[in-house]
């Protein structure tokens, strides 16, 4: 065991060392905004924003005021499903908050905003706010601390707009979904120049188990969920919307039901089963038998103001979370290897004399099964030979004695096509005391016939010899 252990804690520390060489080999420039930060935030790590910054401010945060300057933003320009935009700024311009920093571009892209005003440091490529950590087109601004706006669109009333400015106020806004695609919101909406819709889905179903997003989103912001699935149904040119809730979030139902107007549409919620992936949008679809089903309009839920105020939307970005790299990870690695291989030794350790215990009683329960106890009076499972065969290979023999006086004998064989291992009793004279299998890994329901608890095909040896067989 402590060979294992330590074979296996070789191998993590390898395979660590070769990691921690990738991570080297493939690594990136670090953006310029961390260096910033630093410099202007020393101390103590609040946890905020990803960057240092000083215990004041993170006080202030868990008083519920945001105290902390201001600093560098990164701005991924893939940040969803479909094409990179292209930048539309460089480095030194300044910028202001929600102004068009990069234009989509392809069929299914989508357009980012400056999350506040400030300078552009830098334009380049930079590790993205994901786990993988690749590097993505990214713009990165210095906040000036303003916050100052761009100048925005007038106000658009969507409920008298034309379905076709609805979406293109979506597309210059650069609204996408909150799903893993955050697939852009004005490709579905456009949908309607393609099909003949009808209804509109929101599928409120959360996208894992545990998950509570779309629960809380419409037990506490119900009203705009609704007016936002009416300015999408307008902009769809759809009259019918339901809204899907699983079956154990009664409280947002209970809420959608309360808020059951949006733009004037009446919304129709339907309950639905509570199991995984029920968040699959051809989970919601089930057409009549010859019928192709149609698109299914499902997009992000985008409140009235938001909508209203495209494309510049009053509301923050989510702050991305650059986390550095782990260091040393072949001496992680290692560390984890070492923990887990002790704990497989000792579950060993402990488990390894039930088994084996388990083992032998099963054993004996087989051959008490082909060699009956009046014909025994020794141990079966201890009381045993190995002969040498030219296809089987070793082969163990039982002894069965009676007084002394060998009264049978018992040996386990491999036989058939498959993996099958069979214990055969055997009287002095070559007559078949009886056949058990011990272990197959035959299909249940075909093969798994030979278990006499399936079937009584295997009692059909018994009594029968070479002299004179079965029929």
């Amino acid at each position: 065991m402590i060979a294992a252990a330590a074979s296996m804690s070789a191998l993590g520390l390898g395979l660590g060392l070769l990691l921690g060489a990738a991570a080297k080999k493939f690594h990136v420039e670090t953006p310029p905004v961390i260096d910033e930060m630093k410099m202007t935030l020393p101390g103590t790590n609040c946890g905020q924003c990803g960057y240092p910054g000083c215990r004041g401010a993170a006080e202030a945060i868990a008083g519920g005021t945001t105290l902390c300057p201001p600093g560098g933003r990164d701005v991924a320009l893939q940040q969803y499903i479909g094409a990179p935009a292209e930048p539309l700024v460089s480095r030194d311009d300044r910028v202001l908050k929600g102004q068009l920093i990069a234009r989509s571009r392809g069929p299914i892209s989508a357009n980012p905003h400056a999350p506040t005003s400030g300078t552009v440091i830098a334009v380049g490529h930079f590790p993205a706010p994901h786990p993988s950590g690749l590097p993505v087109p990214t713009i990165t601004i210095r906040a000036d601390g303003k916050d100052e706006w761009a100048p925005r669109l007038p106000r658009l009333r969507p409920e008298d707009a034309d379905p076709a400015e609805i979406a293109a106020r979506v597309a210059e806004a650069g609204i996408v979904g909150i799903g893993g695609a955050t697939f852009p919101t004005a490709v579905k909406l456009n949908l309607r120049d393609r099909y003949a819709l009808h209804t509109l889905i929101i599928n409120a179903a959360e996208c894992e188990p545990y998950l509570t997003c779309d629960d809380r989103l419409l037990r506490e912001s119900a009203e705009e969920v609704a007016d936002g699935a009416g300015i999408m149904a307008r902009a769809l040119g759809v009259d019918r919307i339901i809204v899907a809730i699983e079956s154990n979030k009664p409280e947002a139902a209970a809420a959608m039901r309360r808020h059951n107007i949006g733009m004037g549409y009446p919304l129709e919620v339907r309950m639905v089963p509570a199991q995984y992936p029920m968040h699959a949008a051809h989970r919601h679809l089930h057409p009549p038998p010859h019928i192709r089903p149609q698109p299914l309009g499902q997009a992000a839920v985008a409140g009235r103001d938001a909508m209203s105020a495209a494309p510049h939307t009053p509301r923050q970005p989510l702050a991305a979370r650059l986390k550095g790299a782990a260091a040393n990870p072949g001496v992680l690695l290692a560390a984890f290897s070492l923990a887990t291989a002790l704990i497989l030794a000792g579950s060993d350790e402990l488990t390894s004399g039930a088994i084996a215990t388990r083992a032998t009683e099963d054993l004996y329960a087989s051959l008490s099964q082909v060699e009956p106890d009046g014909l025994h009076d020794n141990d079966l499972t201890t009381d045993t030979r190995v002969i040498a065969d030219a296809e089987e290979g070793e082969v163990p023999v039982y002894l069965v004695t009676a007084g002394g006086t060998p009264t049978a004998v018992a040996f386990g064989l491999t036989g058939y096509g498959g993996p099958i291992r069979v214990l055969i009793g055997i009287a002095p004279d070559g007559m078949l005391l009886g056949v058990r299998v011990l272990s197959h890994a035959e299909t249940p329901g075909l093969g798994d016939k030979i278990e006499p608890a399936k079937s009584d095909w295997i009692e059909g040896f018994t009594g029968h010899s070479l002299t004179d067989p079965s029929p």
